[in-house]
């Protein structure tokens, strides 16, 4: 099958890291991939352009006329379209691929909202999904979000959750990076790997360190990640007194070995945009222990507890609880490394991609009337 992936711009995020890795798992499976992007390649895009078919920039210049028709010369070898949810993309794209006569359509709805409660599509993307095969959501809980607040039918949800190659994650790397990073073999390190915005609450992290150092004087946080929060957080270190306990690393590229440097990893996520974190999958095939606020899907995917750790979304003392106590019980994080590890095996990418491929082979059978 020939398979165009369609996004606005590739930067580094969850749904963004899922989509590049939807793309090379289908690969995998011996299917065609071709990858188009509509504004700037970013970060991800830009390691895209050695190994597919890849064009960005498209709508740069011209009218949106001109942009549908350049985009619709793009799928016309296309047998499936795969949309990330980026309204100029699903706009653009639903418009094209009826043009280019494309036999399957998916748009991947990654959000549960937006920053400040609005709802995650807007009407002109409302309007554009009425026109595709299937709108992908990422669990149970993601779908009804979709449905019941996003007013998407639920004869056109399909559900393809995230998943991550395994084998990735599993590095011994960490003793050489918390060398090279500055830190001592028995600090213990709460780490967290987001992009630095106001639902993700590294802020929370800061303010429960602070009040765990007396007693953990050997505690250091190190956050991986870019963003406008940035500032705000250099302010809290210097303010909590936490420059030498704080690490801001900004951007990486060897995530997967950042990972086994942590003894914790810490997710303290507002209920906005957060649905089924690529990064706490990561940290569990990394066999890090997940700390994490219940929100998205995240109660699922920690079993409860059974897991990983869960604490009420803006609780700033129950994370503080939950860290004191792991943090103050080895066999305690042992054990829930273990489970993590366990946990992680229902979410690999294998699964997700040959998941995804039958999406893609029922929604030609639908058209055809035929069942798949």
């Amino acid at each position: 099958m020939r398979i165009h992936f369609l996004a606005s711009t590739l930067a580094r995020g969850g749904a963004e890291t899922m989509a590049v890795a939807l793309s090379r798992g289908l690969q995998d499976l011996g299917h065609e991939i071709s990858w188009t992007l509509l504004r700037e390649a970013g970060d991800l895009g830009n390691d895209l352009q050695q190994d597919f078919p890849f064009e960005s920039g498209l709508i740069q210049d011209g009218s949106p006329f001109r942009w549908v028709g350049k985009l619709r010369d793009r799928l016309r070898r296309a047998d499936a379209l795969y949309m990330l949810d980026h309204q100029n993309a699903v706009v653009l794209g639903a418009l094209a691929a009826k043009w280019a006569r494309v036999k399957r359509t998916v748009v991947a709805v990654h959000t549960t909202g937006l920053w400040g409660g609005k709802p995650s599509l807007g009407r002109p993307m409302k309007t554009a999904l009425r026109g595709v095969d299937a709108v992908l959501a990422l669990s149970e809980t993601h779908a009804r979000y979709i449905v019941e607040t996003e007013g998407v039918a639920e004869e056109r949800i399909r559900i393809v959750p995230n998943g991550i190659r395994i084998q990735d994650f599993e590095t011994n790397a960490g003793p050489g990076l918390r060398k090279e990073l500055g830190l001592e073999p028995d600090d213990l390190v709460l780490g967290n790997v987001a992009m630095l915005r106001p639902e993700k609450n590294q802020g929370a992290l800061l303010e429960a360190a602070a009040s765990l150092l007396e007693e953990f004087p050997n505690l250091k946080v190190v956050l991986v990640g870019e963003g406008d929060e940035r500032g705000s957080l250099e302010e809290a270190v210097r303010s909590l007194n936490l420059d030498a306990v704080v690490k801001l690393l900004g951007k990486r590229n060897d995530v997967a070995s950042l990972l086994s440097a942590f003894d914790l990893f810490v997710l303290p996520s507002h209920p906005a945009v957060e649905t089924q974190p690529v990064s706490v999958l990561e940290a569990m095939a990394a066999g890090v222990p997940v700390v994490a606020t219940r929100v998205g899907d995240l109660e699922a995917m920690l079993g409860n507890g059974k897991f990983g750790g869960l604490v009420p979304v803006g609780d700033t003392n129950a994370l503080t609880r939950a860290l004191r106590e792991l943090l103050g019980d080895p066999k305690a994080r042992q054990a829930l490394s273990l489970a993590g590890r366990k946990r992680v095996q229902d979410y690999s990418l294998e699964a997700a991609a040959r998941t995804l491929e039958s999406v893609f082979s029922n929604a030609e059978a639908s058209r055809l009337g035929t069942t798949a």
